[in-house]
């Protein structure tokens, strides 16, 4: 079997969930916080309003068995400044999503988008999300307004339940607005090119030194769609820090390094992408995740799993594992689709 550990659906529009939002919200116009850049070459690039069905057919081309969903429209979500109006967004998408999985809920799994404006909100909805609508993740992206830290102990209500209901927290860059900076960048080529490194290197950081995995010794966390190539001198900064400031982080039991390599915590590589090999020697091969990004314009769709079955670099047996048994292991899924 062949998990897509990160991909997204494209119909989530305002327009889409519109009908599903609160009587008052229906004819307001304006949702979210966007940015100028043209992120797609006026259409160019990758592919828009892709229904289940599609999903389903472009899952057969590649021989992907199962896709753990994640947003596109709603990516920068935690942007938005008004609480209220994005718990009523996180209900009507994950009611939406649940909708959208049912087409074939054995290959479908969708991951619960909660508003982390409103911390009590977001851990109700999340419980929701997962007992009644079968969700098996939460996204929690890397950014959320006014830029909070996601080491902070105001996410210890989120993790704990998240460890309780025995699903992972699945960080996920962004590149939009409130990332880091996304006000120095002219050029969105320059932007996508760094940005992503440092929104997953400053919530990996966040979350260690924040004690997230001393304080939650069974929460697994996935660091989503930013690569892996930068892991190798973000680990080694971290180890080197706690070690010179070890009198600031009497908290943590166990080095950095330790912590990202217990089998917690993931990491999702692009297919082609160099230095995989090297980040399965230092944190071990249990800890990366495949994803193709489809139908996002910097997925190699219909050539994500053959650009991984190619490889010479990576063992049959690593192979194996970042394509299906560790991806199952992060999201609780079943070796084998179910009958």
């Amino acid at each position: 079997m062949i998990i897509d550990a990160d991909i997204h659906v494209t119909l989530d529009t305002i327009e889409t969930l519109r009908p599903r939002l609160p009587e008052g919200l229906r004819h307001r116009r304006r949702f979210l916080n966007q940015d100028e850049f043209d992120r797609d070459l006026g259409g160019k690039l990758g592919q828009e309003n892709v229904t289940a069905e599609q999903h389903l057919r472009d899952m057969d081309l590649e021989g992907i068995d199962v896709q753990v969903l994640f947003p596109t429209g709603l990516l920068n979500f935690c942007s938005k400044r008004e609480a209220d109006v994005a718990v009523a967004l996180a209900r009507a998408y994950n009611d939406w999503l649940h909708e959208f999985c049912q087409t074939d809920p054995r290959r479908f799994k969708g991951v619960a988008l909660v508003a982390l404006q409103d911390m009590r909100e977001a851990v109700r909805e999340m419980t929701r999300a997962v007992t009644d609508l079968g969700m098996v993740a939460v996204f929690v992206p890397s950014y959320v307004y006014p830029g909070k830290d996601l080491g902070g102990p105001e996410f210890d209500e989120l993790y704990g339940e998240a460890e309780r209901l025995g699903i992972p927290v699945a960080v996920h860059r962004v590149v939009g607005t409130g990332a880091i900076g996304f006000d120095r960048f002219s050029r969105f080529p320059a932007l996508h090119a760094v940005v992503p490194m440092y929104e997953e290197a400053t919530a990996v950081a966040n979350m260690v030194f924040g004690g997230v995995f001393e304080r939650f010794p069974m929460l697994r966390v996935a660091f989503l769609e930013a690569g892996v190539g930068w892991l190798p001198w973000l680990v080694e900064r971290l180890d080197e820090h706690h070690e010179v400031f070890a009198s600031q982080l009497l908290h943590l039991k166990a080095r950095p390094s330790e912590y990202l390599s217990s089998g917690r915590v993931f990491f999702s590589f692009e297919p082609g992408e160099h230095g995989v090999a090297e980040v399965a020697e230092l944190l071990g091969d249990h800890t990366l995740l495949f994803s193709s990004d489809y139908p996002h314009f910097d997925s190699p769709f219909p050539n994500s799993v053959r650009l991984v079955r190619e490889r010479r670099d990576l063992s049959d047996a690593l192979k194996d594992r970042v394509l299906a048994d560790n991806p199952a292991r992060c999201y609780g899924l079943p070796a084998a689709l179910p009958a």
